[in-house]
């Protein structure tokens, strides 16, 4: 009897919905940029889909320094459509070497941060 009971509530777990949930799922989570110059911009664009069962909204995208920005839609996107972050990267003047910079994707997500991440090698330009 005491079986019984657990496989009757086990049955109703399977098949009780699901709660909704939205969840944001990237096409890739770092771009490479590769030699890059200082004092000049570079731009990406992060890909993504709400591959949840609610409307995703991202709440903020946090940058790792004043050299980035980012852009992003403040409006809902439904389960199965797609959306887009923009980043924007700035080297300062006088820097040099491999930088690997972060962005902090914040949304309603069951996963709910999420990282982002552009790298590159800041090289000096050539001199004429």
């Amino acid at each position: 009897m005491v079986q019984l009971v657990i496989w009757v509530q086990l049955l109703f777990m399977a098949l009780a919905p699901a709660e909704n949930k939205a969840k944001i799922s990237f096409d890739k989570t770092t771009h490479k940029l590769g030699n890059v110059f200082p004092g000049e911009e570079y731009q990406h664009t992060f890909t993504f889909t709400n591959t949840g069962t609610a409307p995703l909204v991202i709440n903020n995208v946090e940058t790792s320094c004043s050299c980035q920005v980012a852009e992003f839609s403040k409006e809902a996107i439904q389960p199965g459509s797609k959306g887009e972050i923009k980043v924007l990267f700035r080297p300062k003047k006088d820097s040099y070497g491999y930088v690997s910079k972060a962005f902090t994707v914040k949304s309603n997500a069951e996963n709910s941060i999420e990282y982002l991440y552009l790298t590159a090698t800041i090289v000096e330009r050539a001199k004429k």
